[in-house]
């Protein structure tokens, strides 16, 4: 393996950087206010709005339908008589009358099951709930779960806009915003950044205006994680010395602006115990360049002999005429 590719590896993941930083956490907004909150859920209510659906339903039971506890050859018969009374679009009064039993009123309910301005639960299993919700669309069915049987109506579905203290609305409105000011904050100075405009005099008067401490910090390797996590580390060794940056974690939780300072170079020591590993590394390079270069020759040949063809047809047309 050629050295110079063992030595880029190595002074990529293990050159020392020198540099200088401010943690943004203090520069967004943390105190979001009740007015603020209030405006965003007024603006975005429809996001807000939770379904509630009123329905009819008739619980299928053996006793209720056949006068017997037992699954029976009957039971079945009857519950086909009333899946094909569905099928053919009757109402569920129709059903009640035919086999005279009883209709259950629901008033709205959530996909909870929460029966809207009550504490109470609709009194049906969890399944049924959720394949209401899922057949909402639909003006009659039959459901079945665990031998229990329910004839089901749609009455009615609205959107309800909860209070603003309920389902954890006001804590999720707080993080929206704070979410939304990082991202904006970040945009106009990485826009600064990006467009050289945001030089070490900035960076210096970015930290006193907003009352931001600079810290100063060196990182021995990729691997140097007593300042920075992998995630942030990475990002400061794609940066080239004295640039400006900003680095963020995934979740935007941790912010910073580097200065990169100092770039110390560093070689191969083939005395380093480590050294083998940073020869498997630029092995990796080396064969993916020979894979790249590899390539190229077949097109190229393939190009080659697919002239050398074209050139012998013309010369075979010319030797006929």
């Amino acid at each position: 393996i050629p050295k110079y590719y063992i030595d880029s590896v190595y002074n990529k993941r293990n050159k020392k950087i020198l540099f200088s930083y401010i943690d943004l956490q203090d520069f967004y907004n943390s105190k979001i206010n009740d007015d603020a909150i209030q405006k965003f859920y007024n603006e975005n209510e429809e996001k807000f709005k939770k379904k509630y659906i009123d329905i009819k339903y008739i619980n299928i039971t053996p006793e209720i339908i056949t006068g017997q506890k037992e699954f029976s050859k009957l039971f079945f018969k009857k519950l086909d008589e009333i899946d094909e009374l569905i099928i053919n679009e009757n109402t569920i009064e129709d059903i009640s009358n035919k086999f005279n039993v009883k209709i259950t009123n629901s008033d709205f309910f959530n996909k909870k099951g929460e029966i809207i301005k009550s504490n109470n639960k609709i009194l049906l299993d969890d399944y049924f709930i959720k394949k209401i919700f899922e057949n909402e669309d639909e003006k009659i069915f039959l459901l079945d779960h665990d031998d229990k049987y329910v004839a089901i109506e749609i009455v009615d579905k609205k959107n309800v806009l909860p209070p603003i203290n309920e389902n954890n609305n006001k804590d999720n409105i707080v993080n929206i915003l704070k979410f939304t000011d990082i991202i904006k904050k970040n945009n106009i100075l990485s826009d600064k950044i990006n467009n050289k405009q945001f030089s070490e005099v900035h960076f210096k008067n970015f930290s006193t205006n907003n009352n931001l401490n600079i810290k100063t910090a060196e990182v021995k390797n990729i691997n140097d994680t007593n300042v920075f996590g992998k995630n942030l580390l990475n990002q400061i060794y794609e940066t080239t010395s004295k640039k400006i940056k900003l680095i963020s974690s995934k979740d935007l939780k941790e912010n910073y602006l580097i200065l990169i300072r100092k770039v110390e170079n560093v070689k191969v020591d083939d005395n380093l115990e480590k050294l083998s590993l940073t020869k498997m590394e630029a092995g990796i390079i080396q064969k993916n360049y020979l894979f790249s270069a590899y390539d190229n020759y077949l097109k190229k040949k393939y190009l080659i002999e697919t002239n050398e063809k074209v050139l012998e047809r013309v010369k075979n047309n010319f030797r006929w005429k």
